[in-house]
């Protein structure tokens, strides 16, 4: 959403992070190795890519603040 941003780490882990408070609200493990990519597929999916062309979608109603 706009008032929140998914970070995509080296360590394959996506962290979001609330822009108004500046303090993270979710972190998921998505993948092995860095994260190149993510896409919003909806205010709730993102898509998650890294080495080798893996994919993996990411529920971030599935997380609780």
């Amino acid at each position: 959403t706009s008032d929140r941003v998914a970070i995509g780490c080296d360590d394959g882990s996506v962290v979001v992070v609330d822009l108004r408070t500046t303090k993270i609200v979710a972190t998921f493990a998505a993948l092995e190795g860095p994260i190149f990519s993510i896409a919003e597929i909806s205010e709730t999916h993102l898509v998650v890519a890294g080495n080798r062309g893996t994919l993996k979608m990411l529920d971030l109603s599935s997380r609780n603040e």
